[in-house]
């Protein structure tokens, strides 16, 4: 794959999680009391319901700047990863092992079945992976292209 097409597709995913971001974030922020009533029936996160409350979006928005911004993207794609990794955890634990679901998600992905929620979550895990990928495989041809005796330094 060429170096554009590599610089496309990590474009592309970062792209897309900035879009999953804000989405995520504002729906939870444009129904805090709903949101909150969710948190506090979760069986995991009802002694938490509060603090994660603010939280959860506050790292959305801020992975959303991380990925705007270049020197941040490797990072903010990273921290996207753990937190989307967190999140399939959570709904595939609460899937097993709770009598209710809860869902805190808003919008369109509150629309999803639980089995949909966690492919969708699974897949923007492995969009990721990829983007990490990519990632190394930019910075290693860039370097190659831009600096040709760079092995022989």
């Amino acid at each position: 794959m060429s170096l554009i097409n590599r610089q496309f597709l990590l474009q592309l995913i970062y792209g897309l999680y900035i879009f999953l971001w804000i989405y995520a974030a504002t729906t939870k922020l444009m129904e805090p009391d709903k949101f909150l009533g969710e948190l506090n029936q979760s069986p995991l996160l009802m002694p938490f319901a509060s603090f994660a409350q603010i939280l959860i979006p506050s790292l959305e928005y801020l992975l959303v700047i991380g990925l705007l911004i270049s020197r941040f993207q490797y990072y903010a794609l990273y921290f996207s990863f753990t937190l989307m990794t967190c999140f399939t955890f959570y709904i595939a634990a609460i899937m097993h092992f709770s009598p209710y679901v809860p869902c805190s998600c808003g919008g369109i992905l509150e629309k999803m079945t639980w089995g949909q929620h966690l492919l969708f979550n699974v897949l923007f895990v492995l969009l990721a992976a990829l983007g990490f990928l990519q990632h190394g495989n930019t910075r290693s041809v860039s370097n190659h292209t831009t600096r040709p005796n760079a092995l022989l330094q």
